[in-house]
């Protein structure tokens, strides 16, 4: 419904029929008088988009917003404090086809990317990781798995505290883990036909989960509260890989003093931790982590 509304009252922010400078289409509402109000209106938009996107994931369910043919044009939002001081630089706008076909020789001069905007790129990439289910190393899947790559590579390019070899002490917030949590989500999901055959592969995923896990550590209990669902989403799909990891462990005779089987018991607690205290925002949460819980038990036997 929220799709056909914004396309229905000819949206300048949505372009299920193309809507330029030219051809601006019916407007509901004046044109936005400044760069202050223009931001107000495309923040509007993207907290639309990132509460559908994240409705779709957790639910599985068709994204009311479509964006799998990249034909959203409004820009990725800025930094309030951009739009309230007139300063949105053209080099800075960006829109979401730029995720897969970045303009050349512009990264380097752009601003960083807001946090919120991080997430609406690691959400982005989830969803169409997840929709597209393409063929391993096809055009399709190098696609999006380069686009993978250049988001997560920019976030700890951003953010040094990231890497947890770094002597940066800058706090880990919600929206930052949220946006690194989905691009390792949308890894985990691109290459999990791949993993089948790629012992190597494989091993990525549960690296991919293992990371999502030390964020967990530079979390305080005060931001996990403040996160989104979706974050106990992602946070549960890397708890599978280690669970399935560590079933597949015992399986084959290895006993919990192994070194590398203690790092993954670590990882899940950490996880079903940061999921928990989830729970005091989100109760329907609960049946989530019991199911893990369950899940980890059954991994002992």
């Amino acid at each position: 419904m929220t799709g056909r509304y914004l396309e229905a009252i000819g949206s300048p922010v949505y372009g299920a029929n193309p809507v330029t400078a030219e051809r601006p289409g019916p407007q509901l509402i004046p044109p936005p008088r400044n760069q202050l109000e223009l931001g107000d209106r495309i923040l509007t938009f993207w907290s639309i988009y990132s509460r559908d996107k994240a409705s779709s994931i957790i639910t599985g369910f068709a994204s009311a917003i479509d964006d799998v043919h990249d034909d959203i044009i409004t820009p990725l939002p800025r930094s309030p404090r951009e739009y309230e001081t007139n300063n949105v630089r053209p080099v800075d706008v960006e829109r979401l086809s730029d995720i897969f076909s970045p303009p050349p020789g512009r990264a380097a001069e752009r601003r960083p990317d807001t946090i919120f905007s991080s997430q609406l790129k690691g959400l982005t990439l989830l969803g169409r990781a997840r929709a597209a289910s393409p063929s391993p190393q096809t055009e399709q899947w190098e696609r999006i798995n380069a686009a993978i790559q250049r988001f997560l590579n920019g976030l700890f390019q951003t953010h040094p505290s990231l890497d947890s070899n770094s002597a940066t002490q800058e706090p880990l917030g919600v929206g930052l883990a949220t946006a690194v949590a989905a691009g390792y989500t949308a890894a985990i999901f691109l290459n999990a036909d791949l993993s089948l055959t790629e012992p190597n592969v494989q091993q990525d995923r549960v690296r991919w989960a293992k990371t999502m896990a030390t964020m967990m550590v530079g979390l305080p209990l005060e931001e996990a509260i403040k996160a989104c669902a979706v974050f106990g989403y992602l946070l549960g799909k890397a708890a599978e890989i280690l669970i399935l990891h560590k079933k597949v462990a015992v399986a084959r005779g290895l006993h919990d003093v192994d070194v590398e089987l203690t790092e993954v018991d670590d990882c899940i607690s950490r996880i079903l931790e940061a999921i928990k205290s989830l729970t005091i925002t989100y109760p329907a949460l609960i049946y989530h982590v019991q199911r893990l819980v369950d899940a980890a038990l059954r991994a002992e036997v």
